[in-house]
């Protein structure tokens, strides 16, 4: 025999001695599960370009790191080998490029032997930096050349500069690295005088 139990609104049979409860079972409807997935659009929507801008940001941040560290080595290599060292862009890792190439692309560090700022197959190379990501520009801009950053042994440059980090995706992001003729560096979201970067 079949009995409803009113508070549980669950069916027991009492038959051959055991218990069966049937729970009623609860779905979602059609207009909720819509709702559903039109909310985690919109949240999707909006996480997606954050995520790519702080990506973007942080691969900006680590280009100007081996940047800046690029040139500190630079630096302490003319002090301590008492010659002229220099920083050069350079796609191909062995030679410096003035034309047809950007500081995006990569960069040595020498030792400039004949003091011409350009490297011949009998000067060492001390470091070489790779291209870097996809969508970034990196310029550099001087009184002097902008094709190369020469250190005295002194440890003093022959000129004042900025490097500009920009992506063409996020231009907001732009960073700067502000050269001294003291041959230190210094980072910066503006240029040396104050001026907002240009991408």
């Amino acid at each position: 025999m079949d009995v409803i139990h009113a508070k549980s609104c669950c069916r027991m049979d009492r038959g051959g001695g055991h218990s069966n409860f049937t729970i009623p079972a609860r779905g979602f409807t059609l207009l909720e599960l819509i709702a559903v997935i039109a909310v985690m659009s919109i949240l999707f929507g909006l996480g997606v370009p954050a995520l790519g801008q702080f990506q973007a940001s942080e691969r900006g941040l680590a280009r100007m790191n081996d940047l800046a560290i690029s040139l500190a080595l630079t630096r302490s290599e003319a002090i301590k080998r008492n010659r002229q060292v220099v920083l050069c862009k350079s796609p191909d890792g062995e030679y410096c490029r003035r034309k047809d190439a950007g500081w995006h692309d990569g960069w040595i560090i020498f030792i400039d032997r004949d003091h011409d700022r350009r490297r011949d197959d009998d000067e060492p190379i001390l470091h070489t930096q790779g291209p870097g990501s996809a969508g970034q520009t990196l310029t550099y801009a001087a009184f002097g050349s902008s094709h190369y950053v020469t250190y005295r042994p002194s440890g003093m440059t022959r000129t004042n500069g900025t490097f500009t980090l920009c992506d063409e995706r996020y231009p907001d992001n732009a960073r700067a690295l502000i050269l001294m003729k003291t041959g230190r560096v210094r980072s910066s979201r503006v240029k040396a005088n104050g001026e907002p970067l240009e991408c």
